[in-house]
């Protein structure tokens, strides 16, 4: 079961999400923007936007910088998001 479930609020476990996303950005040295990405989401469901915003921040840099420019514009739509106060729930 996805720790981040987009359609039911009673399997999503923001808490555990953001410490599972933790180990792997430590695990990877916090270079792997999927991670970075997926940490960010994580922040968002426990309501930890600015930390989501940063995060999410971060990730993207590394995806500029790597030339992956689609999966830049995906973060760029989740950071407005964060900006906003709201998590991002895939396939919503």
């Amino acid at each position: 079961m996805d720790i981040i479930c987009p359609n039911n609020s009673v399997f999503r476990d923001g808490p555990k999400a953001v410490h599972l996303a933790q180990r792997a950005c430590k695990i990877t040295g916090y270079k792997v923007p999927e991670f970075l990405d997926t940490l960010a989401a994580a922040y968002a469901e426990a309501g930890r936007f600015h930390e989501a915003q940063t995060t999410a921040q971060q990730a993207l840099k590394l995806f500029e910088s790597s030339g992956k420019e689609t999966l830049a514009k995906d973060i760029k739509g989740r950071l407005q998001l964060y900006n906003a106060g709201q998590a991002f729930r895939e396939g919503s």
